[in-house]
């Protein structure tokens, strides 16, 4: 009993460290997307900073991140994205694929 006590113990702390390594960008307006022929979404803020939102690994979960991206655009929505543990949200980066992407309602806020 004691063994999986400890076994679950160590695999709830595994799960739980891996699911906050992240850094989670602020929320921002977008002004456009980029499809690239290699399948890479990628978008850019209204500050100018660029960020890879989907790659062709994915193809499926591609579409949707271009529809969501198209409908925060044409709403004025916020998108707030994760990025792996060590990215800076501060600059452009189009190498390191979003975790997640998170679209709000600006009314919602």
């Amino acid at each position: 009993m004691k063994k999986t006590t400890c076994i679950l113990t160590f695999f709830a702390l595994l799960v739980s460290s891996s699911t906050f390594a992240f850094v989670k960008c602020e929320p921002e307006l977008i002004k456009g997307i980029q499809v690239k022929k290699n399948g890479e979404v990628r978008y850019t803020s209204q500050n100018g900073i660029q960020r890879l939102a989907a790659t062709l690994k994915n193809p499926v979960a591609s579409q949707n991140v271009i529809q969501i991206l198209l409908k925060a655009i044409d709403r004025d929505y916020y998108v707030q994205s994760a990025f792996p543990d060590g990215y800076t949200c501060s600059s452009s980066n189009t190498t390191t694929a979003a975790e997640w992407i998170y679209v709000q309602n600006p009314h919602n806020r």
